[in-house]
């Protein structure tokens, strides 16, 4: 376990969760779902993305809480990692 691995009972309840929720959604019944008809992208939900994007910049800072040095570097990885678009969020992309 010392690997991050977990129990067999562990992965039994996590399955059963999931599968309740996909039942009650009748998910079993009707796999495939109608899309949403209203628009995803519109202007209360990027007024709330900017707003949890605003708050969580907070973990960016460091004010002395963090145990951070002045030498500490932080790597930003992946496919997009130098992406200047990518790096400010999905809300800067609108979709019609």
């Amino acid at each position: 376990m010392e690997r991050g691995e977990f129990s067999i009972n562990k992965l039994d309840e996590i399955v059963t969760r999931i599968l309740k929720v996909k039942f009650e959604l009748g998910l079993f019944e009707n796999p495939y779902c109608e899309l949403p008809t209203e628009p995803l992208h519109n202007e209360d939900s990027e007024r709330l993305a900017y707003q949890v994007a605003a708050e969580s910049l907070v973990l960016l800072k460091n004010d002395g809480l963090l145990p951070l040095s002045n030498q500490t570097r932080i790597a930003l990885l992946g496919a997009t990692a130098d992406d200047p678009l990518a790096l400010l969020g999905a809300t800067v992309f609108r979709f019609t």
